[in-house]
């Protein structure tokens, strides 16, 4: 089950001083997809086992307090301390041994779930599940999960009345949220940039959604900093009306869009509908670059797609869907970064309902990390790029010698040649790994 889970048999008997931790005391065990991740070895015996002995007084009121943060704001590389705080649980457990596990939004109906073994000389045990690579957890059954950790708490602190107090407050709140339609999508933006909405000093968020529609600003603001969003939605707003100046593509025989399967990575998926959409087409043993041409067609232009040179950091194109069509406008500088920009904009109008107005950006929600990954696919085919790899593999010329063939940003091609596992000679690689934790 792709669910992060923390399953426990009933509470412990303890001596210890604090009488919600004594409360609440557990042997703790915590899942995900058949995973152990608490599972560690004590320093003294070397026994194993596959718990941890911890209260859910702590971790259910981190959980109350910043439940809109936790579950709704999506991986951000800024302030990676603050982030740490919001997201991790041994951050909350006050001092209790627990595995380094993060929890964050995937965009949708998706949570993303990491963890690693971190030494200590404070804990008796040390954990020993290896490091993950980034998972990707069912939203709602997760949610369903963190709620009966605090719904639990609750009961077995009904009778402590200073930490019942606390924890019941906090939870009402959010459960007062949970009701009301609008004060709901108010907490989840509010979530979305890390924000807590019951806070007093947080600005007034209104103005921002009001402005634009739901769909658009949940793009925006699953990637723009507070200190940006203010710029980044005024421009937006001003902005958007001249996508009925852009160039129009034909998405009707896109087809079907892909299935966005939480049992791979968002990349696959991308790179999944590259390939689906090159066979489709009939047009996957053409180059590279004219099976996009033929695809995206006027949408390339460099005197019509790239509408602006420039724009708000987290933002690198507006599409606005209108049944089959879709008029994509890039931010682009360079006749490459507007390719990259088109084919991004292309999988988002692809997986769009109806009418809607969507923002490519910089965010790592899994919509916006297809997307990448399948423009990159498409500019850059990997299977392409081995049939035109030396046996030695590529070097910097090489490489900047395909991307002025493929009209795609050079660090792309580099990244589907090391991805494809085509040796590399002196071609510098920009860190691109999403490290929760």
């Amino acid at each position: 089950m792709r669910i992060l889970q923390f399953i426990h048999d009933g509470w412990l008997k303890t001596q210890i001083e604090d009488p919600s931790a004594r409360a609440t005391m557990v042997s703790l065990r915590v899942v995900f997809d058949g995973i152990e991740i608490a599972r560690n070895v004590s320093k003294r015996s070397g026994s194993p086992r596959d718990f941890v002995n911890v209260p859910l007084q702590p971790i259910a009121q981190a959980l109350a307090e910043h439940w809109w943060q936790w579950l709704y704001e999506p991986y951000r590389p800024l302030d990676p301390d603050a982030f740490k705080a919001r997201h991790r649980f041994d951050s909350v457990t006050n001092g209790y041994a627990f595995p380094a596990v993060s929890v964050c939004s995937g965009g949708a109906s998706s949570l993303l779930v990491a963890w690693r073994p971190e030494p200590s000389d404070s804990y008796a045990i040390e954990f020993i599940t290896p490091e993950s690579p980034v998972q990707v957890a069912e939203r709602a059954s997760t949610e369903e999960q963190l709620m009966q950790i605090v719904e639990e708490a609750l009961a077995r602190l009904k009778g402590e009345s200073d930490a019942y107090s606390e924890l019941r407050a906090a939870w009402n709140r959010v459960s007062e949220s949970l009701q009301d339609p609008d004060e709901l999508a108010y907490c989840r933006f509010a979530g979305r940039l890390g924000l807590d909405p019951y806070d007093p000093d947080v600005p007034d968020l209104t103005e921002f959604t009001n402005a634009l529609s739901p769909t658009l600003l949940d793009d925006i603001s699953d990637s723009a900093n507070i200190e940006d969003l203010s710029e980044t939605v005024a421009w937006v707003d001003k902005e958007q009306p001249r996508l009925k100046n852009a160039p129009t593509i034909d998405i009707s025989g896109f087809g079907c869009p892909p299935d966005d399967s939480l049992d791979k990575p968002p990349y696959e998926t991308g790179m999944d509908a590259a390939r689906q959409l090159r066979q489709r087409y009939g047009v996957e043993h053409k180059r590279p670059h004219d099976s996009v041409a033929e695809l995206f067609g006027g949408a390339l232009s460099p005197t019509r797609s790239a509408l602006w040179q420039s724009g708000p950091a987290s933002i690198r194109g507006l599409v606005q869907r209108n049944g089959d069509d879709a008029r994509i406008g890039a931010i682009a500088r360079t006749a490459r970064e507007r390719h990259m920009s088109v084919c991004t904009a292309g999988y988002m109008a692809w997986i769009s309902n109806g009418e809607d107005t969507r923002a490519t950006t910089r965010g790592y929600t899994r919509e916006q990390m297809a997307a990448r990954a399948f423009a990159r696919e498409m500019l850059a085919p990997q299977d392409y790029l081995k049939a035109q790899a030396p046996s030695r593999g590529f070097t910097s010329d090489d490489i900047e010698e395909l991307a002025g063939q493929l009209m795609c940003p050079s660090d792309i091609v580099a990244w589907q040649a090391s991805n494809a596992g085509i040796p590399l000679w002196n071609v510098p690689l920009e860190p691109a790994s999403l490290a929760i934790v």
